[in-house]
């Protein structure tokens, strides 16, 4: 049976889910023109096994660099840097050969994502670039170009025409442009520091069912320029924040079997076991009990 999948709100996406479910390889013949920017592979995947694992030390010494598009459901990335959990919506970047690992995690029953195996010296470059001033994980918002990118090159790969190198490397830049736009648009990751005391108590309170306009008192501010500054540092509104945050606990806390549906509700601070339900399925596309039974 196929996988179901969940349903992903934000516009730009859609025609990138309608890809069809597949890998491909491309094989470079023109290896003595000096190209240094190249895609090597490409897909869309959606992954329900709890094998799924990529060790970023044991994939040889080639250098080159995994874009992954999370799509749906629930991946996690895990570095020396810190762990990350791949929601709808984040992009995550991973240089090859280094000490990392991202799998299908406990509590999820799949991922669904695109993705581009790329490389060359210049995309490298770039690539850690973004890496740096960034983070591993960018949440990629509604006007970004990357969907638009990944679907036009996996639209290019599936078509089975060969593709010529020349082809391949101006697809590769184009993608490394809409990586730099959305990089260069974004704040910096010391920007983006001065909320981190708050998310943390978010975190560790979010039964307390804490709102906006607690961050907004927590952040010393205004409301509405709290709204302004925490969307330009986190490349989301504290609304949407908010239930990513307890989205995500919902998924790992439906995983146990000794919580019941309330219990869960109440543990992400939504009292209101109606209105849970209702964002839960908005957000997933599935009922908690569904969620919880396709997990088992």
């Amino acid at each position: 049976m196929a996988p179901q999948r969940i349903a992903l709100d934000a516009t730009g996406f859609s025609n990138v889910r309608l890809l069809p479910l597949r890998s491909v390889s491309v094989f470079r013949r023109e290896r003595r023109i000096p190209l240094h920017a190249m895609i090597s592979s490409g897909g869309h995947s959606v992954e329900t096994s709890q094998s799924y694992s990529w060790d970023g030390t044991a994939r040889g010494t080639a250098s080159f660099a995994v874009l992954q598009l999370t799509l749906a459901g629930l991946g996690r990335l895990e570095s020396r840097n810190g762990r990350w959990d791949l929601t709808p919506g984040t992009l995550m970047i991973v240089d090859i050969p280094s000490p990392h690992r991202y799998f299908l995690p406990e509590g999820s029953p799949q991922w669904e994502f695109v993705f581009l195996v790329v490389y060359g010296s210049e995309l490298l470059r770039i690539v850690s670039g973004i890496e740096r001033r960034m983070s591993h994980v960018i949440p990629v918002g509604e006007k970004s170009r990357i969907p638009a990118e990944f679907q036009r090159i996996l639209k290019t790969l599936f078509s089975r025409r060969p593709l010529g190198a020349f082809e391949n490397s101006a697809l590769a830049y184009s993608l490394c442009m809409a990586l730099l736009e959305e990089s260069y648009a974004a704040p910096s990751r010391e920007d983006a520091s001065r909320f981190e005391a708050m998310k943390k108590h978010l975190h560790d309170n979010l039964r307390k069912g804490i709102g906006v306009s607690e961050m907004a008192d927590m952040a010393g501010l205004s409301r509405s320029h709290f709204a302004r500054l925490f969307k330009e540092a986190e490349g989301m509104s504290p609304r949407d924040y908010l239930e990513d945050l307890r989205l995500r606990r919902a998924l790992s806390l439906l995983y146990s079997q000794d919580l019941s549906v309330k219990e869960i509700a109440i543990n992400c601070g939504i009292p209101d076991v109606n209105y849970f339900c209702r964002l839960f399925r908005k957000r997933t596309g599935m009922s908690p009990g569904e969620y919880r039974r396709s997990a088992l």
